[in-house]
């Protein structure tokens, strides 16, 4: 991985060398200084801007990458980079080094299904940590998900049948009755963290007792 410079210092300004195969992915963290970057060696690794390899074991890394091209998004992952234990090279400056996944391609479509909400979402928001979501629905019910906790394909399903067929616009309409219950009563397989009731769902933000929950 190259840092180049801006337009006072032209060119590549460092290097970043540690993994053993090509990079797939690439994220700067808003600290200004940390870059994590995923890689089709299986490895994840977290950098220090500041901290460069050395030219010399740049080249090293880049000699000992294989020759033989492999596309992530459609093969196997061979053999050499199946090793889920980490061995880092005391030449390689990355801060830490992540393994035990599979770097996988998932083509545009449905990854995964959060179930909770009784009726239509009317307001997502994310957060900046890359994993938390708030959802405001019609049910009169905010929810907080973490990403990374799918609902089952089943619960998905036996929540669906159980939204109500009568339409309503909670821009104009009434709560109906049957959404004005602030109990918070949460089913065994609603993967939400959280929910939250006691509030009105107006056209606004979602908001609890005056107060945002972000």
């Amino acid at each position: 991985m190259r840092l180049f410079g801006n337009k006072r210092e032209k060119g590549v300004v460092g290097y970043f060398a540690g993994h053993a195969d090509g990079i797939a992915y690439i994220y700067t963290a808003h600290d200004g200084r940390t870059v994590l970057t995923s890689a089709k060696d299986q490895a994840i690794k977290l950098w220090d801007i500041r901290m460069f390899t050395r030219p010399e074991a740049t080249e090293k890394f880049t000699s000992q990458i294989a020759d033989d091209y492999w596309d992530y998004r459609h093969d196997y992952v061979p053999t050499r980079h199946q090793n889920t234990v980490v061995e880092v090279d005391e030449e390689d400056t990355s801060v830490l080094t992540f393994k035990g996944h599979i770097l996988l391609f998932s083509p545009p479509g449905v990854v995964g299904y959060f179930a909770g909400h009784a009726d239509g979402i009317a307001y997502i928001y994310t957060a900046h940590d890359g994993r938390t979501v708030l959802t405001s629905a019609k049910d009169q019910a905010i929810k907080l998900w973490d990403i990374r906790m799918f609902t089952r394909p089943e619960a998905t399903e036996k929540f669906t049948s159980q939204i109500a067929d009568d339409y309503w616009d909670y821009r104009h309409d009434y709560v109906p009755t049957g959404h004005q219950n602030t109990v918070v009563e949460v089913d065994e397989e609603d993967t939400s963290v959280l929910t939250f009731k006691g509030h009105i769902l107006l056209f606004s933000p979602p908001v609890r007792k005056n107060k945002t929950i972000f």
